[in-house]
C-alpha cells in the first residue's frame, strides 16, 4: 500500500447551487407554494393576519353627457303587513267558532268528557299576550306531546286563516312547563 502523495489534488465539490438535488428541492418548494397560494384564494400569504395597507385615494370618474349613467329604477316589494294579534280577539273568535262561551262548556258536549284525547275543556280563559307571534295559552292539565298537538291543531285550524300573524302557540300546563306548537303543524291554518 502506498500513501497518497502530499501534492495530489483532492477533487473540489461543486457549489450547492450547481447540484441537481438543490434545484429539485427549490422546484418542490415552488410547486408547494403555488398550490398553497391557489388554495388560500390567491392572496399570496399564508398567515391569517392581514398586513396593514396604505390608504388608497379614490378617484371620481368624470363622465360626459353621452356617458352619463342611466339611473336604475328602485324596485321595492311591499313588506307583508302583519297586524299585531290581539289574544282576546283570537280567543273570542275561537270560542265563537265552537259555539261556546267558555272552554269549560266542552265538558257538557259529547266526546269531551274530561278526556285528554280532547283537552279543549282544559284551556283557561284569558289568553295571554303574543310574544314573538306566539299566543300564550294556559291549560289546566298536564300536557303530553299528543295533547299539545291536538290542542294546537284545533286552535290554529279554526283561527289561523283569520289571524295570519300567529306563528304558533305556547301552551303552559299545570306544572308550568311550556310547550310550543308551530303554525306549520296545523294543516288548515293557512287556508284561504
Amino acid at each position: 500500500m502506498t500513501a497518497p502523495a502530499a501534492n495530489s489534488t483532492v477533487p473540489q465539490k461543486k457549489p450547492v447551487w450547481k447540484q441537481k438535488w438543490f434545484w429539485i428541492v427549490v422546484g418542490a418548494f415552488l410547486v408547494i407554494g403555488t398550490i398553497s397560494n391557489l388554495v388560500n384564494g390567491g392572496s399570496g400569504k399564508n398567515d391569517a393576519t392581514p398586513a396593514p395597507s396604505a390608504p388608497v385615494a379614490s378617484i371620481e370618474p368624470t363622465t360626459t353627457a353621452s356617458e352619463a349613467p342611466v339611473p336604475t329604477p328602485e324596485v321595492s316589494s311591499p313588506a307583508p303587513e302583519v297586524a299585531a294579534v290581539s289574544p282576546a280577539t283570537a280567543e273570542a273568535r275561537w270560542l265563537e267558532m265552537h259555539n261556546v262561551s267558555s272552554p269549560t262548556d266542552f265538558l257538557s258536549m259529547p266526546g269531551y268528557e274530561n278526556s285528554l284525547a280532547n283537552p279543549l275543556y282544559a284551556i283557561q280563559p284569558g289568553w295571554g299576550g303574543s310574544t314573538d307571534g306566539f299566543l300564550e295559552i294556559k291549560v289546566q292539565e298536564q300536557l303530553t306531546k299528543e295533547s299539545v298537538k291536538r290542542l294546537g291543531i284545533n286552535v290554529l285550524n279554526f283561527i289561523g286563516p283569520e289571524f295570519h300573524g300567529i306563528k304558533g302557540i305556547q301552551f303552559t300546563d299545570t306544572q308550568g312547563i311550556d310547550h310550543l306548537f308551530n303554525r306549520g303543524s296545523a294543516p288548515l291554518a293557512d287556508r284561504s
